[in-house]
Parts: structure tokens; sequence; C-alpha cells
């Protein structure tokens, strides 16, 4: 008995059957893609479909919660007692000198608050010039600056050795004169600085809220000078 042949009447219809496990797209010869949000599953493996416009807003969603994170570690224990994330004994390690170039050029280049920026001095015993961020305060008119980490900051040496001479860089190098303050004198400079100064906070070792008294003790560790120009 003859079986019908294609075409002809009774003839069987054969559809083709496609083996997924093998199936690539013609264009780049990958794994299929998904339609409807559905998975595709090529050699026993499930493929999620590429959502391009969530990668893109990925650097930008990590950038939005940079200043939240910074935030959160503002309360903890290792801010409060000395800034841990970039200071380790009073001193300030690779990410914290990282993290003050960057404040000294965009201090320096006048791109932040008015008070926000780039000290200049010369080193007492290299003789190169040596930037770094630092905070202008306000008390009574007059301006100062505070030396956050006491007399080991080496600008502080720097300014006694070039007999306060000095300069201040945001957008204009202006020179500068520092005067320092006789540490009886102090007291309601250092209590009024980490107002504006908020990065002194962890180095100074009384809350900011406490009376005018509770910095007596600590002003001769603390070195502060007013500007002159």
């Amino acid at each position: 008995m003859r079986l019908p042949g294609a075409g002809e009447p009774g003839a069987a219809r054969f559809v083709p059957t496609v083996d997924i496990g093998r199936q690539h797209t013609p264009a780049t010869g990958l794994p299929p893609t998904t339609h409807g949000g559905e998975l595709s599953r090529v050699g026993g493996r499930r493929y999620h479909p590429v959502d391009h416009e969530n990668l893109a807003a990925r650097p930008v969603r990590r950038l939005r919660a940079a200043p939240a994170a910074y935030g959160l570690y503002h309360r903890t224990d290792a801010y409060r007692h000395g800034n841990r994330l970039f200071y380790r004994d009073g001193r300030p390690n690779r990410a914290g000198r990282v993290f003050g170039d960057f404040w000294t050029l965009v201090g320096g280049l006048g791109l932040t608050p008015s008070y926000l920026v780039a000290l200049e001095t010369t080193g007492y015993r290299t003789g190169r010039s040596r930037s770094i961020p630092v905070v202008i305060g306000e008390f009574e008119g007059e301006r100062y600056i505070v030396s956050m980490r006491d007399e080991r900051s080496p600008w502080v040496r720097n300014v006694r050795a070039a007999e306060g001479r000095a300069i201040i860089r945001h957008g204009r190098r202006r020179e500068i004169r520092l005067v320092e303050i006789p540490p009886a004198e102090r007291a309601p400079l250092i209590k009024a600085y980490p107002r504006r100064g908020v990065g002194a906070r962890p180095h100074i070792p009384v809350d900011h809220s406490a009376p005018v008294g509770a910095f007596e003790p600590i002003a001769a560790d603390y070195p502060v000078f007013r500007i002159l120009e």
C-alpha cells in the first residue's frame, strides 16, 4: 500500500521541531532572549533578559546612596572617636589622604562654600608648598582656623616657622597672616568651630553642645589662629 505523498489528499501534516538546547539567534549566535518577561531555557540553563535601562541606572543609584551611607557612618562610634574610616592614631590614612586631596582641589578652585578653602603653607623642613583643606570659622566678626588634630598638624608647625605667613586659595590666591591666639582665649572659639567645621567634631573630645567652660581644659592642646589680610 502506497502512502499519500506530500500535497496529496490524506497526507500527514508534519511540523518541524527545534531543539531549544541548540537554538541560537541568527545575528549574534547567542541564546534567544525572552519575550513577555519569561525566562528562556537553553541547554538546561535559565537566562534572564538584559535590562539595559536598569544597568545604566545602577551607578546613579549608588551615588545617591553614598551620602545616606556616610550619614549613617556619622552615628557610629568609629566616627565619633576619631573618624577611623579616614584616620589612624590621629593621622590620615590612605583613604583620608585621597579624601583630603579631593577637598583641597575643589576648595582651591572655589567650588565649595566660601568658608571651605585650601590652606597653603611652606614646609618648615622641606621648604615645599603643602596644601590642605580647612574650614574658616567665624566668631564675633572675626575669622579663624582651629587645628582639629591639635599640635600634630604639620601646617601648625609650618605657620609658626613662617611667622604666620600663609596663602588661602578659593578661586584665587590670597596672602594672609595667621596670628596664634593664647590658650586662655581659645575656649569659645573651639566651641563655636564645629558648628561649621563638622569634620572637627570627632577629633575634639568635648561635645560641641557642651558649655564653654568644658572646653577650657583642652584649649591649650588645640592651636587657634586668627586670620588677618
